[in-house]
């Protein structure tokens, strides 16, 4: 079980550094052609480990893998990266992060073990990245850009379903593998229909801060999260994701030596409440 917290920690770390990546390289680049560069180095990244464990993947794996990319990597990822792109992050990210509560009665109404307490614990987290942002009504964002963060709301809430059936089934690093690879491939032939092949390849070689990224936060904290969910229950580990965007609110802010204002502290314990309320 201590192993399993282990593993959230580390994605949380990697996912909250990769948003600052990805900023470095915002002029540079589209959505797709992004996050397909993105998933193809975090594949790459992995892909050592698929070759030690000698894994033949059977087509129910493959299906699962396909399934797993479209809904986070193809959906869930393109769709905020372009709610970032086209709206106000105070608006946008508490917006996306409401995926938790979507996670949470998905599993509910299909005959999961999930509580209403583990319901009311996913809406007290995304108080706590409400909190943290400064509440919604000072945002500017566009209505593009609530219509994208809904949309990854939806998608990533129905994706951690699938990679939790997934995880029961096939090795997690390799599963996290499959829908990288798969994704990258499906999103680099959409590319190529929209950009053309040259521009798009070429945008490979530019974009060294996105792929950084990609094998951080795809690579090494969707594998660790993919482990999690392998070894802990449900509820608290889909919450504790809730963490990512306060803490990347705070690497940013001491990263750029800036002060740590107080509602950010109120809400990340908001938020570790809602955890603590998950695993009662």
């Amino acid at each position: 079980m201590e192993n399993g917290w282990i593993y959230i920690a580390i994605s949380m770390t990697a996912w909250s550094i990769t948003p600052s990546l990805i900023a470095f390289d915002r002029a540079k680049y589209n959505n797709i052609v992004a996050n397909a560069s993105r998933s193809l180095f975090a594949s790459l990244f992995i892909l050592p480990y698929v070759i030690f464990m000698g894994y033949t993947p059977s087509w129910n794996t493959l299906i699962i893998a396909f399934l797993v990319g479209v809904c986070g990597a193809i959906i869930g990822d393109t769709a905020y990266v372009a709610a970032l792109r086209t709206g106000s992050p105070g608006l946008v990210i508490p917006v996306s992060y409401t995926y938790v509560v979507v996670a949470q009665l998905i599993g509910y109404f299909i005959g999961l073990n999930i509580s209403l307490l583990d319901i009311l614990a996913s809406f007290l987290a995304i108080s706590g990245v409400y909190v943290t942002y400064g509440g919604l009504s000072g945002s500017k964002g566009s209505t593009k850009g609530l219509a994208y963060a809904i949309i990854a709301s939806l998608a990533w809430g129905l994706f951690v379903h699938l990679v939790k059936y997934g995880v029961s089934i096939i090795d997690p690093i390799v599963l996290n593998f499959l829908r990288l690879f798969i994704a990258s491939i499906i999103l680099f032939i959409i590319s190529f229909k929209l950009y053309g092949i040259r521009n798009s390849l070429s945008a490979i070689y530019q974009l060294k801060y996105t792929n950084l990224s990609g094998i951080l936060g795809f690579g090494v904290g969707g594998s660790s999260f993919y482990v999690a969910l392998s070894i802990l229950e449900f509820s608290p580990t889909i919450i504790a994701t809730a963490l990512t965007p306060l803490t990347g609110v705070l690497i940013a802010r001491l990263l750029l030596k800036e002060e740590v204002e107080t509602r950010h502290i109120i809400g990340t314990v908001i938020v570790v409440a809602s955890i603590i309320f998950a695993s009662i």
